[in-house]
């Protein structure tokens, strides 16, 4: 699970295969990291390969394109010069040739004195002429061949110029053709680089890959191991099931007596150590909390294999002691105990008791009179409850509490606990004058029957000792007038009540001197009919799996409401043989519990449960509880 922080001992195959899968993987990613870092490198060293031969072609064209541009510039220069000498030339001659012309026109001579006025030509203009004329042809030879000079003068510097500018080209060719070596040089390590760096990339690529196959292989072998288990499964569930089926077929067709005898058994043991149990309560004697010898014996009830041996219908004391004596043995031992337990401790002659208590002045210490009144009253309103059935041990013991058209049940539940303790009332308070308590020299207590009496409680007519003496002697008493139906305060006549122990019952055990006190939490549980021949559904879950037999559980015993009386002295008009207005419900419960409540439905005093509980609060002026109880000494 994914909160296990733990490590294995031993890993499994899995396990190792994931995890070189994952350092395969890690070496992956460093090879390929080294594989990026030089792919990246060899990039970027093409790309200043890229800018250098680019620059180089850059650089080359420009100095063509000048080359181009200068000799044109130059050729043209040349022409116009070359122009610029022949027109000087020319010019120069012509100068000449018109001083040549000049000379040939003749001089005019001036009149000599004395002879007559006239003109007279120059004889020698034209040889003038003719020797200037020589003397321009001459000279435009020379400046011939001085621009001729000049021309090839101008030619030469350009030819100087031109080879200069291709030396710069030369020199540009013979410059990038080293730095393009060293570049390729450059471009050829790091292309070696990446070249040197991709077997290791196959190789790591290689190895991911063959940690991946080997951890599939290892899933797969998994997963085939657990389709073999599957299937031995499978092929052993059909055996068990086979063996099932024929152990079924084997349990559904044997003989129902064996069938019968195994649950009778094991019912045969619950009542059994029930039975132990009910020793236990009645006598004090099988504490199996304080004596190894008591929880022996109760072991070797729920440890019993066998029924041991049964004479008609009574158990046997088994031969053995070493062996299995069954549940007879046990029986037998704790009926031989019983035998003598009942007429030891006093079973057999109890003392008989009739004593009646008054919650008002013996449990809650309330003066009687007027005094007293306003104090008992607020007892009473504190013990009111809008729904009896909100407490659980109303809801749980008293029958039929809730059968009512009405949502809520109104009523009052008076709580008090008891004891038999020297010194003390029966209440458990410091005992007083007029106080009742019990006896603490009889290690038990138990009630016959109990009843309820209310005081001061209007419209409830009961028997009085006058009538049952005049009857006792065939005579009739005449009967009081009926008058409740005029008081505004009467109830009804029959009010019902509920008594219920439900805390835990205390007796002194026997042993001891009586020092020792003994609690029991007593299940009132019914037990199952044997055969439920009306098929009545007592309770839902069964114990029983043969037809027809034992179909009900055990169930808790719920205790029905009686009827009170208006005053205690009812409870002694009746004679010793009758039980008179009592409930015997209780009867067998120690009178000494640690929780006793009085249960008042305020349904059984008038239609209005919430005014005939009001009235019930104003009017009754004392609550009494009777009890009639045998006692045994235990001595």
């Amino acid at each position: 699970p994914a909160s296990w922080t733990g490590r294995r001992r031993s890993p499994g195959n899995v396990q190792t295969a994931a995890s070189n899968v994952l350092q395969q993987r890690t070496s992956l990613w460093e090879v390929l990291e080294n594989m990026t870092g030089a792919t990246e490198d060899l990039a970027a060293n093409a790309v200043v390969f890229q800018a250098a031969v680019s620059r180089f072609r850059a650089e080359r064209d420009a100095l063509n394109r000048y080359q181009a541009a200068f000799t044109t510039i130059e050729t043209i220069q040349q022409a116009l010069h070359t122009s610029e000498l022949i027109a000087e030339t020319i010019n120069t001659v012509n100068k000449e040739l018109k001083e040549a012309g000049k000379e040939a026109m003749p001089t005019v001579m001036g009149v000599i004195a004395g002879v007559a006025a006239g003109v007279i030509a120059d004889p020698l203009s034209g040889g003038r002429a003719a020797i200037k004329a020589a003397g321009a042809a001459i000279g435009f030879i020379g400046d011939q061949v001085v621009m001729t000079l000049k021309i090839s003068q101008q030619l030469t510097e350009q030819t100087k110029s031109s080879l200069e500018r291709l030396q710069e080209l030369q020199q540009l060719d013979t410059a990038w053709a080293y730095e393009n070596q060293q570049l390729i040089a450059e471009l050829k390590l790091h292309i070696g680089a990446v070249a040197g760096l991709q077997p290791a990339v196959e190789m790591a690529l290689r190895a991911y890959d063959q940690a991946q196959r080997d951890y599939y292989s290892q899933v797969a072998l998994g997963e085939r191991l657990q389709v073999e288990r599957e299937t031995f499964r499978k092929r052993s569930a059909a055996l068990v099931q086979g063996y099932r089926t024929k152990d079924l077929a084997f349990r559904a067709f044997r003989d129902e007596a064996l069938e019968k005898y195994k649950q009778l058994f094991d019912l045969s043991s619950r009542y059994a150590y029930l039975a132990a149990n009910a020793y236990d309560f009645e006598t004090g004697l099988l504490n199996t909390a304080g004596n190894s010898a008591a929880a022996a014996f109760v072991d070797k009830i729920v440890k019993a294999r066998s029924p041991g041996v049964v004479v008609a219908g009574v158990p046997q004391v088994g031969g053995s002691t070493t062996g299995d004596p069954g549940l007879a043995g046990a029986l037998a031992q704790l009926n031989a105990d019983w035998s003598v337990a009942k007429t030891r401790l006093g079973f057999n002659n109890p003392d008989g008791y009739r004593t009646t208590f008054s919650l008002r002045a013996e449990n809650y210490r309330i003066l009687s009179g007027a005094a007293g009144d306003q104090a008992w009253r607020a007892v009473l309103q504190a013990a009111r409850r809008d729904n009896l059935m909100d407490d659980p041990d109303a809801a749980r013991y008293c029958l039929n509490l809730g059968l009512s058209a009405q949502l809520s049940v109104p009523g009052l539940i008076l709580e008090f606990t008891t004891t038999i303790s020297p010194g003390y009332n029966f209440f458990g308070q410091l005992l007083a004058g007029g106080d009742s308590t019990f006896s603490e020299t009889s290690f038990a207590t138990k009630i016959r029957s109990s009843g309820i009496a209310f005081t001061g409680y209007s419209g409830m007519v009961g028997p009085n000792a006058t009538t049952n003496v005049v009857t006792s002697i065939g005579g009739t008493s005449p009967q009081d007038p009926y008058t409740a139906y005029t008081s505004a305060t009467a109830l009804s006549a029959t009010p019902y009540v509920y008594l219920i122990p439900a805390g835990m019952d205390s007796m002194r055990s026997p042993l001891g001197g009586g020092s020792v006190v003994r609690t029991w939490a007593v299940r009132d549980q019914a037990i199952p009919l044997p055969f439920n021949i009306g098929g009545g559904d007592f309770a839902t879950a069964k114990t029983w799996s043969s037809d027809q037999s034992l179909t009900e559980a055990f169930s808790l015993r719920q205790h029905q409401a009686f009827r009170a009386v208006p005053d205690s002295t009812v409870f002694n008009s009746a004679p010793s043989s009758a039980l008179g207005f009592t409930n015997a419900r209780l009867v067998g419960r120690s009178v000494w519990n640690s929780k006793w409540k009085i249960i008042i439905p305020g349904k059984t005093l008038l239609a209005d449960p919430n005014q005939g509980l009001q009235v019930f609060i104003d009017t009754v002026k004392d609550i009494k509880l009777h009890f009639q109880t045998y006692s045994t000494a235990g001595n």
